[in-house]
């Protein structure tokens, strides 16, 4: 992803900053969106929804604690890994904690599910394509531009 774009994310998600350090252990953090551009809009609503979905608990955006490990484009469908700055955590944690968590989940699962139906190219309506030498999610104009020795022979 242009280098722009993750700066917006950075900008508008104060959990999405990177560091870029090599020594870093979080792939996030070091390599930053590991997928096309057309993802962008897709990874910004997420991260949208992730920041409300915690201030609905009253926890302010400064203070998520979701720490973003590796995001990514694998077998064609969004890859959004994540942690929390408390991981692992004690059987003891309450139960609106746990339902956060699984809220977030349910978020994330959401979202790599949509990644299916957009481009990850330009970001337009699109579909899995299974018959290039790696499995892309691809609008048809994207699709029919790529050339034709990546194409299977049938």
């Amino acid at each position: 992803m242009k280098e722009e774009l993750e700066q917006q994310l950075e900008h508008d998600f104060p959990f999405m900053q990177k560091s870029r350090v090599k020594e870093e252990r979080n792939t996030y953090k070091i390599f930053g969106c590991e997928c096309g551009d057309g993802w962008y809009g897709l990874i910004h609503e997420l991260c949208q929804s992730i920041t409300d979905r915690y201030v609905k608990e009253e926890i302010l955006p400064e203070n998520i604690d979701l720490l973003p490990i590796q995001i990514k484009e694998k077998f064609g469908i969004l890859r959004y890994y994540y942690s929390f700055e408390d991981m692992p955590y004690k059987e003891s944690v309450d139960d609106s904690k746990k339902k956060l968590r699984n809220d977030i989940a349910y978020i994330v699962h959401n979202y790599q599910e949509k990644s299916m139906s957009i481009c990850e190219n330009c970001g337009k309506s699109g579909q899995l394509r299974a018959d290039l030498p790696w499995e892309q999610t691809l609008c048809d104009q994207c699709y029919e531009e790529c050339p034709n020795k990546l194409k299977r022979k049938q």
